[in-house]
């Protein structure tokens, strides 16, 4: 079995893309990217599912060990948490994905991934907040603030916006 996300929609080539798991939310994700592309996938068999709980929290809970979670996408946590159920079940498959976060968060997790255009992960990175005023170091909180760039935190010890960097050592 084969996870595909998004990367793999539009790079891929459609019989390579026939039968894979995704979530049902790229289906909107990949309209805004390229509706051509969007339409083309919806006429092929593509085993569209949607996560349980359990899988989004333990995905979560993985992106917020690595320090991943602020820089991931809600699609991105689905797929991963499509992932964590298919493991759970001790379903044999292969995430593939050019995003480095998921990698991540994926390698760290023991699943098989691989990249699709990309040279993929080579090592797990972890991630931590620093402190743009005092400078403080502290691990991201259950619920950072979530985007592709920016502060994902205020610091509370001076107020300041924290940011991520990878953490040392």
């Amino acid at each position: 079995m084969q996870v595909l996300d998004t990367s793999a929609l539009l790079a891929w080539p459609i019989e390579k893309i026939r039968d894979s798991i995704c979530s049902s939310t790229q289906i909107a994700e990949l309209e805004k990217v390229d509706l051509n592309r969007s339409l083309l996938i919806e006429t092929i068999e593509i085993n569209w599912k949607v996560p349980s709980s359990k899988g989004l929290d333990s995905a979560k809970k993985a992106a917020q060990e690595s320090g991943d979670l602020a820089r991931l996408s809600d699609v991105d946590l689905d797929i991963l948490a499509i992932c964590f159920d298919l493991q759970e079940n001790q379903s044999d498959f292969e995430l593939f994905s050019d995003d480095y976060r998921v990698q991540n968060v994926a390698a760290l997790a023991k699943m098989k991934v691989k990249s699709i255009n990309t040279k993929g992960v080579s090592a797990i990175w972890y991630w931590e907040a620093r402190c743009t005023g005092c400078r403080a170091i502290t691990k991201l909180n259950d619920n950072p603030r979530r985007g592709r760039k920016g502060s994902v935190m205020d610091c509370d010890i001076c107020g300041s916006e924290m940011v991520l960097k990878k953490k040392r050592g």
